[in-house]
């Protein structure tokens, strides 16, 4: 009997356990580089964790959060973090990003605190954030700092909560990545990843060896998309007159494939 009971209860903690991965920063969901993770289930059984710095006062506090988080990799010096819906609901998911200096809690300071909405015209919706920024004066990136992204169920666009069954098919179209890389590898006129190469000249970014990408999108510095395009061939070419002079972020993405994201001067 006393085994059972043992065998029962430890039963009873691990799955206690499991289910509460990512409910406070202390148990959060580690990321690795280039991985993007579906939030599928991934608020099961979580409760609000109040956690300090707050994020849009204390009514989005209350809300349910999840934790997730990268360690800067040794010789890296900057942060791409991406958040991606697809699916066409109206809808908006607040986020919050933090950052611990060498790791320690103790240096624990808030990055950014944003939104992003969702819409069903054009379809889903999105945010990429690299780090470091002007824009983000506290968004100092050295090896071995760990960063955070702290994510809130979704809500409606004016913060009120969403049926279950709504917030749950938004979960299930939604991806995260953190991804640390050392930024003197990129050029913001001529480079190769994968073999697909990108040069830009003339307000136009060409785009050669594209096996791939059909879709792109592009942001500006505070993670919020301004352009984006699906076509049914790969992209060959991306026309930038438009855009005011200034550094952007590059997404390109195709149907069941990785995403390839790259920073560019207007």
């Amino acid at each position: 009997m006393r085994k059972k009971l043992f065998l029962l209860l430890f039963v009873l903690s691990t799955y206690y356990s499991f289910s509460q991965a990512g409910n406070t920063r202390t148990t959060a969901i580690e990321t690795l580089d280039n991985t993007s993770i579906t939030l599928t289930n991934a608020f099961n059984g979580l409760t609000p964790s109040l956690q300090q710095p707050y994020c849009f006062g204390d009514n989005l506090n209350q809300k349910t959060d999840l934790f997730y988080f990268n360690t800067i990799d040794p010789n890296h010096d900057s942060i791409t973090i991406n958040l991606d819906s697809q699916i066409g609901v109206v809808a908006r998911i607040y986020f919050q990003i933090l950052r611990a200096a060498g790791g320690s809690s103790g240096t624990l300071t808030e990055v950014l605190c944003s939104f992003y909405d969702i819409n069903v015209v054009p379809v889903g919706g999105s945010a990429t954030i690299e780090i470091p920024s002007g824009a983000l004066p506290n968004g100092i990136v050295n090896n071995n700092d760990v960063y955070y992204l702290r994510i809130f169920t979704p809500t409606d666009q004016l913060g009120v909560d969403l049926d279950q069954t709504t917030v749950d098919a938004i979960l299930s179209n939604t991806t995260i990545s953190m991804t640390s890389f050392d930024s003197t590898t990129l050029s913001t006129e001529t480079f190769n990843t994968n073999t697909v190469k990108y040069s830009i000249a003339n307000n136009i970014i060409a785009i050669s060896n594209n096996n791939t990408y059909n879709n792109y999108e592009i942001y500006n510095l505070e993670g919020k998309r301004i352009v984006s395009q699906k076509q049914l061939n790969t992209i060959k070419s991306i026309d930038i007159k438009n855009l005011n002079k200034g550094l952007y972020f590059l997404k390109l993405s195709g149907n069941g494939q990785t995403h390839k994201t790259i920073k560019f001067i207007k």
